[in-house]
């Protein structure tokens, strides 16, 4: 369960990361993953500890991970604060915000041949544009579709392929026939 500290942390966070809250979470996706290391989890918790050794923990596994210079300013302040326990509480709400702020379908774009990010965001703002709704792409290349491209969203498929062109080129010939 979320606390109450851990949701005003994170909408501390928010405020000050607001316009980049996605890329936020996944840079501190991979803290959770240290909060699950038993060694660690006692450190954080032990009172005897220092604030400068957690803080120098925490330091230590922000610059590995090369982390966003205002988030290591906001894993400071919450070491400082005697917080640290909380950050997996943090984590979870900054989740739970940016998937509220961002409201995003999941969609997967797949292309023939890996494209440029200008691309992708062409063919997003043209699907977003037809759907009216937002859109968060994954890329994934496929070869046998020959050319275009097939977005899922959900249960819903766009296939702008060169294959199902040419398929459906052969049905109607074999039709006709």
């Amino acid at each position: 369960m979320k606390s109450i500290i851990g949701h005003r942390y994170a909408k501390a966070l928010y405020k000050l990361k607001q316009s980049e809250i996605i890329e936020t979470h996944k840079q501190l996706l991979p803290l959770l993953e240290l909060f699950q290391d038993e060694n660690i989890k006692k450190v954080i918790a032990n009172p005897a500890v220092s604030v400068s050794l957690k803080s120098e923990i925490m330091e230590v596994a922000a610059n590995q991970l090369s982390l966003d210079p205002t988030i290591k300013n906001f894993l400071k302040v919450i070491v400082n604060e005697g917080r640290l326990a909380f950050l997996p509480d943090i984590i979870e709400c900054i989740e739970e915000i940016a998937h509220s702020e961002n409201k995003a379908e999941k969609a997967e774009l797949i292309t023939a041949v890996d494209i440029s990010d200008e691309d992708t965001q062409k063919i997003k703002d043209q699907i977003e544009k037809q759907l009216s709704m937002k859109l968060n792409i994954s890329k994934k290349v496929d070869p046998e579709i020959l050319g275009g491209f097939i977005m899922n969203i959900g249960q819903t498929r766009i296939d702008q392929s060169v294959r199902k062109s040419l398929r459906n080129i052969v049905h109607s010939v074999s039709s006709d026939v």
